[in-house]
Formats: C-alpha cells, structure tokens, sequence
C-alpha cells in the first residue's frame, strides 16, 4: 500500500488512534499498551525497562501528556508518513511537539517512530 497517497483524514483515522494509545500508555506507564502499535524495530529498541525509566523521569519533571492537541500537518514521502501535532505538558509552559513517523509494516500500519518534546 503507498500511504503517502492517503488524504490528510485517512492518515489521521490511523495516525490519532495510535497517539491516543501512546499518550495513555505513557500517563499510565502501561508497556504492553504502549508497544501495540510499534513496528519491530521499535519494539526492539525500546525495553519495557527503558520505557517506564524514561516516562517515570518525564512524569516527575513534566508531568503527564496532555490529551488534547493540535494537528500541524503530514510530511509524506516514498511510502511513509510522518504525522505533526502541537500537544503540552501538565508541569511544562507552553507547547510541545508530537511527531510520529507511521509505514505499513507486514501488511499493518505501524509507528515506526514517535517523538514528544
């Protein structure tokens, strides 16, 4: 499937659901909710352990992620897409960026990567 054809609310009808999950799974240091959508290699890369060090210590200091957010755009490529969006920190002034790289991957769609800050 070439999903960088996808019209900006197809890719969102996909792209949401899974932010919503990792934004869920990352307030309620939930692993096993937070790598359901994650390709291979990202689950390989990202231990539960590293996962609920790094969301405990983002907790602490941010505090939790916002659910409500703003859509900035998708930057499509050859096959993949990457999915912007404006969200906030409970503890943190101002904005953050959510960006989340999303591709098929044996025949899902699936987060390749995804960044909050």
């Amino acid at each position: 499937m070439n999903f960088s054809n996808k019209s900006d609310a197809e890719i969102l009808a996909i792209a949401n659901p899974f932010l919503d999950n990792i934004i869920q799974a990352s307030n309620e240091l939930d692993y096993e909710k937070f790598s359901r959508n994650l390709s291979g290699n990202m689950k390989n890369a990202f231990s539960e352990n590293d996962f609920v060090q790094q969301q405990t210590a983002f907790q602490q200091q941010f505090g939790k992620i916002s659910e409500d957010r703003e859509f900035i755009r998708c930057i499509r490529r050859q096959q993949s897409v990457s999915v912007l969006w404006v969200t906030s920190f409970e503890k943190l002034d101002g904005e953050v960026l959510a960006a989340m790289q999303i591709d098929e991957e044996d025949g899902e769609m699936k987060i390749f990567t995804v960044r909050i800050s």
